[in-house]
């Protein structure tokens, strides 16, 4: 054998190599479809891409439903041309400027649109040939809106029906206390109906979070939401972020010790400082 043909061998060895450890190290990580829904998912997605993008993982794989501009206005690191889905912009009653709050209208363009979002996480799917498997559905949204909570146990269904083989986690975004009670009365609703998801079989939600923020809103309004959204997917990055150690959780592994209660919910909290959670309230 030749000298050159040494050389040429050796390389292709190596770049054997490395793509073989890069596809060993991608099988190990948490990928996953986020779905942010409204301008609170929307938020809590574009904080997670902003974590993704600073740490180099590349993890997630996102989607963005909006049924207003308004829902998207103040993305920083979403690509709004690839990634953004506005929802019930064909819609006569909508006409693309929100729900109001209405749950029905926000279920129903969901399902105007459902077969768009569907073709987006096939596609995803079935990137580098499902050598980098998806692992996870996570929807995220606000239970006490419309287009959130209207569209999100909807989406949770059809979804795990068309991909019954991924993990379907939902982080619902409570209501503040000071927001009234209709958005109480629908994230209600929406919980409702998600916990009748979880009980039935098959089982259409694998593991529910709520997140809930007693902090009020200082500083302005879009200062406040961005500062919420990176405390919420801080937290959740915690537990699904992904490692490359051969001891790294699989996602079903810890979606097992989650749901240790069986009950597959799980209530979070954000806190300013540890005084707060001495003095916090004792909800039902």
């Amino acid at each position: 054998m030749g000298f050159l043909d040494k050389m040429r061998r050796g390389k292709n060895l190596k770049e054997e190599e490395m793509r073989r450890t890069f596809m060993e190290r991608q099988q190990m990580m948490f990928n996953f479809e986020c779905v942010g829904v409204g301008k609170a998912g929307i938020g809590f997605l574009d904080a997670l891409l902003g974590i993704d993008e600073r740490w180099g993982v590349n993890q997630v794989y996102p989607c963005a439903l909006a049924s207003s501009r308004f829902d998207y206005e103040d993305t920083q690191y979403l690509n709004q041309n690839e990634y953004l889905f506005p929802i019930g912009s064909g819609d006569r009653e909508v006409r693309y400027t929100g729900v109001g709050g209405n749950q029905r209208l926000g279920q129903r363009i969901a399902m105007q649109d459902i077969h768009r979002i569907i073709a987006k996480i096939r596609e995803d799917t079935e990137f580098y040939r499902r050598k980098i498997p998806l692992k996870a559905i996570v929807l995220v949204g606000s239970l006490g809106g419309g287009t959130g909570g209207g569209s999100i146990p909807f989406l949770a269904k059809a979804l795990k029906l068309s991909f019954p083989n991924l993990l379907m986690i939902v982080v619902g975004i409570l209501p503040d206390i000071r927001e009234g009670n209709v958005y109480y009365v629908n994230a209600s609703r929406a919980f409702r109906i998600m916990w009748n998801l979880m009980r039935k079989e098959p089982k259409y939600i694998d593991t529910l979070f709520l997140f809930e923020n007693p902090e009020k809103r200082k500083g302005g309004q879009i200062r406040a939401l961005r500062k919420i959204n990176n405390e919420f997917a801080t937290a959740f990055n915690l537990l699904f972020g992904s490692g490359y150690l051969s001891h790294t959780l699989d996602p079903q592994d810890r979606v097992m010790i989650l749901n240790k209660g069986k009950k597959g919910i799980s209530l979070m909290r954000y806190w300013k400082d540890t005084a707060n959670v001495l003095s916090m309230r004792q909800d039902s």
